[in-house]
């Protein structure tokens, strides 16, 4: 009995007669009665955009009808039927309809069961679902600022991403002042390449507005539409560029000048500049080319230096400031007077070296709020007792002829010095100490007067064409040494007089006033933008400032080998 049930549970899956086959695919297919069948034997390559059409043929071999019920396991497969009546020697069609919207799991299972029979069999189909279809289109820029008159050029970027070719359309909305170099309508790209369109505009000179470029893109073979879209503020020329240059008319002899010109930039635009000068040959401009920003202002330092063999008289002079082609002038006068006097020579020296003055009062004044403030706190220390006083005396007692017998001893190793004659090593040294010091001066005569004048000739020249500077600077270390001698000695005799001078309050006055010359400082750098005039100063005036530290360099060296070798 047992051995019967099994039998008649076996034998008809083993004598059913039914055949299973997988056929091509067809895409984007719109009647499935124009599927024709042809077998298809290899995986299944599925594009993520497409609607793909799976046919699976179905032959009923046996000698009676059957009805066939139809399953699958994915969400993105359809099926048109879910069951149908197969006739005995027939065979019928069943369209499995993948359309996925991302990329997945590639395995599809699909269930047939039997309804006569009760026999259900399984098919697995191996896909393979890709981007096959896929493109983007971008603007370099999304947005950009125009003037009247401009003639930019822009680029759109379309890019396939895909893995199979495609065949684009393109539809441009825009002004009729935008022109598209693509010949054709459409574009046909390779997979993972891409094509550039270059729009050229010629904006009119009276043109002004917000404008957009819209530009579509249409995939001919999945209908995908895709938009870019470029926005673009015009204004007028008036309002683009607006460049403003301040120029005082100077007076100067021949010792020259330095003076300031303002370059304003109050367009909307930032701008590259290039500064001349127009009328004479006998100037130096702190910067030549540089750019500004929109509300952006600058100051270029002008140095007039006129030879002798310039003609004393009124000079009309244009600064000429040219931006992208277009040139900007801007007259002013320079008056040229023969002779100077000496208090024109002081007034120029003074305008001349006004940034060295404002730098070593600053620096005076910082000294001496910090002298102040070390002594006061020196002088803030407890009283000792007079045990401990007379204990110091004998302390300073012993330092003090400590120091006398260091003294002795000094001057003997000094006098043993003295006899003895300098090495060859010392010689080479003092020879290029006075090398580099004969270069600076040569360095100095190029610079300033011509490269024949002899040695002699060169020193007296310079002497004689500044000597009002070194007069200038000699007075002026007296007066800076005498208002400190001066302040010094009034602190000294106000603290005699008054005992009871509060030594606290002077050490938290000169703590503010220090805190407040240093937040001005950097108030200043900011506000004023003081360090733009830093750099064109040192722009200017930097053969000064080499000649400054070569000299520098050379004291320092022959102090240091005087106070090893020489006493």
């Amino acid at each position: 009995m047992i051995i019967f049930i099994i039998l008649a549970c076996i034998l008809p899956s083993v004598f059913a007669d039914i055949k299973i086959q997988l056929g091509e695919p067809y895409v984007n297919l719109e009647d499935f009665s124009n599927i024709k069948f042809s077998s298809h034997s290899d995986q299944y390559d599925i594009c993520l955009s497409d609607q793909t059409v799976i046919p699976v043929l179905i032959k009923n071999r046996n000698d009676f009808s059957d009805t066939f019920s139809f399953t699958i396991d994915k969400e993105y497969v359809s099926i048109p039927v879910k069951s149908a009546v197969i006739g005995k020697g027939k065979s019928a069609v069943l369209p499995l309809i993948v359309n996925p919207s991302s990329i997945v799991d590639g395995i599809l299972q699909l269930d047939i069961v039997t309804k006569e029979e009760r026999i259900k069999r399984s098919v697995m189909i191996k896909t393979n679902i890709e981007q096959c279809r896929s493109f983007s289109l971008n603007f370099e820029k999304t947005k950009d600022e125009l003037c009247g008159c401009d003639k930019p050029s822009y680029n759109l970027v379309i890019e396939n991403e895909g893995t199979q070719l495609d065949v684009f359309e393109l539809k441009v909305d825009a002004p009729d002042w935008v022109n598209i170099t693509f010949i054709n309508d459409t574009i046909e790209i390779g997979p993972d390449q891409g094509e550039i369109v270059e729009l050229d505009l010629s904006v009119p000179c009276d043109q002004k507005g917000i404008y957009t470029i819209n530009l579509e893109a249409v995939s001919s073979i999945t209908g995908v539409r895709k938009e870019a879209n470029l926005e673009l503020g015009v204004s007028s020329q008036e309002e683009c560029y607006n460049t403003q240059i301040t120029a005082k008319d100077v007076k100067i002899n021949y010792l020259g000048g330095s003076f300031p010109i303002k370059i304003s930039n109050n367009g909307i635009k930032d701008l590259i500049y290039s500064l001349s000068l127009d009328g004479i040959d006998w100037y130096e401009l702190s910067q030549t080319d540089f750019s500004l920003k929109s509300n952006e202002e600058k100051i270029i330092n002008l140095a007039l230096y006129p030879g002798e063999d310039v003609v004393e008289g009124d000079y009309s002079v244009d600064i000429r400031l040219n931006s992208g082609g277009d040139d900007m002038l801007e007259p002013f006068n320079i008056r040229l007077q023969k002779k100077s006097t000496i208090y024109d020579k002081i007034a120029f020296y003074l305008n001349y070296s006004k940034y060295y003055i404002l730098s070593a009062v600053i620096l005076f004044v910082i000294i001496l709020l910090l002298v102040m403030f070390f002594r006061q706190r020196k002088k803030n220390n407890p009283n000792v007792s007079k045990n401990d006083k007379t204990k110091s005396d004998l302390k300073k007692k012993e330092l003090k002829d400590k120091k006398q017998e260091k003294k002795v001893v000094e001057k003997k190793v000094a006098d043993k010095k003295e006899k003895k004659k300098l090495s060859f090593v010392e010689y080479g040294y003092l020879g290029i100490v006075i090398l580099l010091f004969l270069g600076i001066i040569g360095y100095i005569g190029y610079k300033f007067y011509k490269p024949s004048l002899t040695g002699i000739k060169l020193a007296g020249s310079f002497l004689a064409a500044n000597y009002i500077y070194v007069i200038s600077g000699l007075v002026g270390l007296l007066v800076l040494f005498a208002v400190i001698y001066l302040i010094v000695k009034m602190v000294k005799k106000r603290r005699k007089k008054n005992k009871k001078f509060n030594k606290k309050f002077l050490k938290v006055l000169s703590l503010i006033l220090l805190l407040l010359v240093l937040a001005g400082g950097i108030y200043s750098l900011f506000y004023f933008n003081l360090f733009q005039y830093i750099i064109d100063f040192v722009l200017v005036y930097y053969p000064y400032i080499l000649m400054g530290m070569g000299i520098l360099i050379i004291l320092i060296l022959i102090l240091h080998f005087h106070t090893k070798k020489i006493q």
